[in-house]
């Protein structure tokens, strides 16, 4: 049996890609919250101008922080279905996550021990996060911070992606913004305490030939992206720093919302890549370890290849 899919691509939260608002004061108000509602509207209204595709089954995905946009929409999906017609609902049947920032314990403390495993960082180093590191913490100490830096320098000469891939030396501004770059917003983060996903960061190898294209005037008319000229001013980014700076980053752990929706009878896939060692969240989860992958590998990759 042949099945077709429709697949809607959506730049959220507002403020990234070819994304904006009218009302500016949204800009700073992002948080989790405030991004599935958000994100809930705009499916609401999307639904009621394209009503062919209201029956359909409908299924959310997305990749590394979507690890939270993704379940907490769902969630938000879920309880408002409960207090609509059946004629009025979205017909929600699952998610999928890729490369996933779920829980900040099991997030951080992976990604130190893998880098200790993989000889990334010394045992020095290693102890030392050990020591001033509490990853059950909502927010890392000055002295975690430092020691978090030193783990991700040791990634100025190897891809935080694919540890066992060459550095990525293409002659671009682009290449530069690599870990260091990250370095500079988590210097911003620092002053506000907050913890800083790293691992939802972005290989520079790639963006410049994305960045490029989707900057042209002929891919962005084709596409209907910026018809109302006003992001004109403003460059297509793959990362919206001043999105991710100001973000206010309150939920650290989405566990319980992957619980209730799989007990819901919602279904879910997550693939993580190689670095990533949490897993064992639910017992319908299915971790997929793919080595020369990166970060964006979900988007690549069919489900079940």
């Amino acid at each position: 049996m042949a099945y077709k899919a429709n697949v809607l691509f959506l730049e959220s939260p507002v403020g990234v890609g070819f994304s904006y608002t009218n009302t500016t004061s949204d800009l700073n108000k992002l948080d989790d919250r405030f991004v599935a509602e958000d994100t809930y509207n705009f499916l609401v209204n999307w639904f009621s101008r394209f009503p062919q595709y209201k029956n359909n089954d409908f299924y959310i995905s997305g990749e590394s922080y979507a690890g939270h946009y993704v379940p907490q929409l769902a969630e938000l999906v879920h309880e408002r279905n409960k207090h609509l017609e059946r004629n009025q609902h979205i017909n929600l049947k699952g998610f999928v996550v890729g490369n996933a920032i779920t829980d900040e314990y099991y997030d951080e403390k992976a990604l130190v021990e893998f880098a200790w495993s993989h000889s990334v960082i010394s045992d020095q180093i290693y102890e030392h996060v050990k020591n001033v590191c509490d990853f059950r913490l909502p927010y890392f100490t000055n002295e975690c911070t430092d020691a978090m830096d030193l783990v991700y320098t040791q990634y100025d000469t190897i891809d935080i992606f694919n540890v066992y891939a060459p550095k990525c030396n293409a002659p671009t501004d682009e290449c530069a913004l690599s870990l260091s770059s990250v370095s500079s917003v988590e210097t911003n983060a620092k002053k506000k305490f907050k913890r800083l996903r790293m691992s939802s960061g972005y290989d520079p190898c790639y963006s410049t030939h994305i960045e490029d294209y989707f900057n042209r005037i002929d891919v962005q008319k084709l596409l209907h992206a910026n018809v109302s000229g006003w992001i004109k001013d403003r460059r297509w980014t793959i990362c919206s720093y001043s999105i991710f700076d100001n973000y206010d980053i309150s939920i650290f752990s989405v566990r319980h919302i992957y619980d209730k929706l799989i007990k819901a009878g919602l279904t879910r896939t997550q693939r993580r890549e190689r670095r990533t060692l949490s897993c064992g969240m639910g017992k319908s989860l299915s971790p997929t370890r793919a080595r020369r992958a990166g970060h964006l590998q979900p988007e690549r990759t069919r489900l079940g290849s």
